[in-house]
């Protein structure tokens, strides 16, 4: 869940894995108190939400109301909205992308995440006997720290912890799957929510998706650095593991094709 007993979580979820194609839809059980809301932002896409409502709509997947004595029985409910709970075990389609093992929730670390590169640059252009110019360069991608905790300390239990730590590896482009280590790793949504899908603003609003910042940045894992200290059960797995993700924005080239009418018209305009 986005919130644990231990602590607020954070999500990090796949967008797009060109080693991992996703299938056209994956089919889940709704949880207890499962509404289509939770269900996006425990899997690491609030964005989604609308998506997931349009796989499911007017189907029947809402708890029955009781019949009473005497009376007909009352017309089955049918989903209309986000926020209707959903019947415990239902079946819930969602995205392709939205499969296990595309997405990570995990504790947030003892210190909240920090913006620490992606400012403005510049240069000096130096100006004999006066004070030298200051010359904007553009910026560097967006870069975030964002610690976080592996804990299962009280159940002694490290096996999860260590599959959890796969897939976080994995988003990072190492491991041992097919395509490990060639080419880029996945691009990323990294999102904090509550146990209702509403966004938490842990990590700067300007930075994680919501209805007011619909274009938020993507992500690739830059770096993961794992904090010595890691404690152990007896079998030798992790139960409690701090470490720091560094993820770097996602800038990919936007080509846009224009007219050769198009290209005269701006040529012209530039000579006048």
């Amino acid at each position: 869940m986005p919130v644990s007993a231990i602590g607020q979580q954070i999500t990090f979820a796949v967008e797009y894995d060109a080693d991992d194609p996703p299938p056209a839809v994956v089919w889940i059980r709704a949880k207890h108190g499962d509404t289509i809301a939770k269900i996006a932002g425990r899997r690491g896409h609030p964005e989604w939400k609308a998506d997931i409502l349009a796989l499911n709509k007017g189907r029947d997947v809402l708890p029955h109301p009781k019949r009473q004595p005497g009376h007909k029985a009352p017309p089955i409910p049918r989903l209309r909205n986000v926020k209707q709970t959903l019947r415990t075990g239902a079946s819930i389609r969602l995205p392709g992308q939205m499969k296990g093992g595309t997405y990570l929730n995990v504790t947030a670390g003892d210190n909240p995440p920090k913006i620490t590169a992606g400012y403005a640059k510049y240069d000096t252009v130096d100006v004999p006997g006066r004070v030298g110019l200051s010359r904007f360069d553009g910026y560097d991608p967006i870069q975030m720290d964002i610690p976080i905790q592996f804990e299962n300390y009280a159940a002694q239990v490290g096996a999860t912890i260590e599959d959890n730590i796969v897939i976080l590896e994995r988003m990072a482009g190492r491991g041992k799957y097919p395509g490990s280590h060639v080419g880029p790793p996945a691009v990323i949504r990294v999102s904090v929510t509550d146990n209702h899908g509403n966004v938490v603003p842990l990590i700067p609003p300007n930075y994680q998706w919501s209805q007011k910042n619909q274009t938020a940045p993507l992500w690739r894992i830059s770096a993961i650095t794992w904090d010595d200290g890691a404690l152990r059960n007896d079998a030798g797995f992790r139960i409690r593991q701090t470490a720091t993700v560094t993820v770097t924005q996602y800038t990919p080239l936007n080509y846009v094709e224009r007219s050769v009418t198009r290209r005269a018209a701006t040529k012209r305009k530039a000579k006048r």
